[in-house]
């Protein structure tokens, strides 16, 4: 479970509210309602790791494998805060940030050696032989990853300097416990903007810079304690999320040997103007990624995808396909993906819509067929 809370929930928290002052008015019943959402709302921002929703320009993912002993709660929770120190000492107006998550279940043997309860959310609708992992995960093998990650770091700012000084105090404080470089694997990650569209073409672009990300995320306080945030449904986790990262390497090839109505038909958005397209093809990203909740209730995520690398020009494409197509020769790497909610089912959903609900080994969204991007790192945190 990603973003455990960093403050004892019995102490008084100074914090800002998120929702504004309510002013001075007649406490009507609407009044008390909006008064109690206003306190509870405050009470679950305040206890979620700062930063965590905050989609920064530039960020370092950093997955840790093979836990040590001395790798425990109390010391992950000593690395956070003395990054946190360093940011407002030296990093203070940048938005700079570092959050910590755990694998599911590294937290559950955190909670036990605690004696504390389980996350509610943490318990998926069709686990696989792995209680701690969806069985669509061996259906959507080959495309999604579990690497088996103990522990996981994202470090933001507004600068790729401060997100740098960041991850590197990070790694430092890990060796400290035993953990060798090949134990830290390093994914950075930055925003790309297209300065050849008539807007500017501002950040938050992939695939070449062809396509705006997130555009359809939980951007209000409301939202967030919705879809993203634990509530007052679980209050000894409250201010939590669950997290699913994934590490996309992109077949450049097989991307510039497509045309444009090829590329719009596998994504289900128009490149540049993100304009949504009419269709009936159940079988574009766009389309198999939204899905319902038991109530008809549109699943959201709270997601980021950065491109990450630069891809080598001589990408192992045929000749005559090598370069069609091509935006530049910086087009990234990849995309790391990281999607956000507040039980791990809400993202098992959307998960077997992209890849059926029937049990078979294929895939139903175009853009994860497998010809195209295949994740080589990731997992539920």
């Amino acid at each position: 479970m990603t973003a455990p809370s960093t403050s004892n929930k019995s102490e008084s928290t100074a914090t800002v509210s998120f929702f504004g002052k309510s002013g001075r008015q007649p406490m009507t019943h609407e009044a008390g309602l909006d008064e109690d959402l206003r306190r509870r709302g405050d009470q679950v921002f305040s206890w979620m790791q700062p930063g965590l929703v905050y989609p920064a320009p530039f960020q370092c993912a950093l997955s840790i494998f093979r836990l040590p002993k001395l790798a425990d709660l109390d010391a992950f929770s000593g690395i956070v805060d003395l990054a946190r120190r360093t940011i407002h000492e030296h990093f203070g107006s940048l938005h700079a940030s570092l959050c910590v998550a755990f694998a599911l279940p590294t937290w559950a043997r955190f909670c036990d050696e605690a004696g504390l309860p389980q996350p509610q959310g943490m318990a998926f609708a069709m686990p696989g032989d792995d209680p701690f992992e969806p069985n669509i995960l061996s259906r959507a093998e080959g495309v999604l990853e579990s690497s088996g990650a103990e522990a996981w770091f994202i470090a933001k700012a507004d600068k790729s300097e401060a997100v740098n000084s960041i991850t590197e105090l990070v790694i430092k404080e890990l060796h400290k416990f035993g953990l060798l470089d090949e134990d830290i694997y390093r994914v950075d990650m930055h925003s790309r903007a297209n300065p050849n569209m008539p807007d500017g073409g501002k950040g938050g672009r992939v695939l070449g810079g062809r396509y705006k990300e997130n555009l359809r995320n939980p951007v209000s306080p409301v939202e967030m304690l919705e879809h993203v945030l634990v509530g007052g449904e679980d209050m000894a986790s409250a201010g939590g999320t669950f997290l699913f990262a994934q590490r996309f390497e992109l077949n450049w090839a097989e991307l510039h040997s497509k045309t444009a109505h090829e590329m719009e038909a596998a994504i289900g958005r128009r490149p540049f103007t993100n304009e949504l397209i009419p269709t009936f093809d159940a079988r574009s990203h766009i389309r198999s990624a939204h899905t319902y909740d038991a109530s008809g209730n549109t699943i959201k995520l709270l997601r980021t995808g950065l491109p990450f690398g630069v891809r080598e020009h001589a990408s192992g494409g045929t000749p005559l396909i090598e370069n069609a197509g091509s935006a530049a020769a910086t087009d990234e790497d990849g995309i790391y993906f990281i999607g956000m909610a507040k039980s791990v089912r809400r993202i098992e959903t959307i998960l077997q819509s992209q890849f059926g609900g029937n049990g078979g080994p294929f895939s139903r969204d175009r853009l994860l067929s497998g010809t195209i991007a295949r994740s080589t790192l990731g997992g539920f945190f």
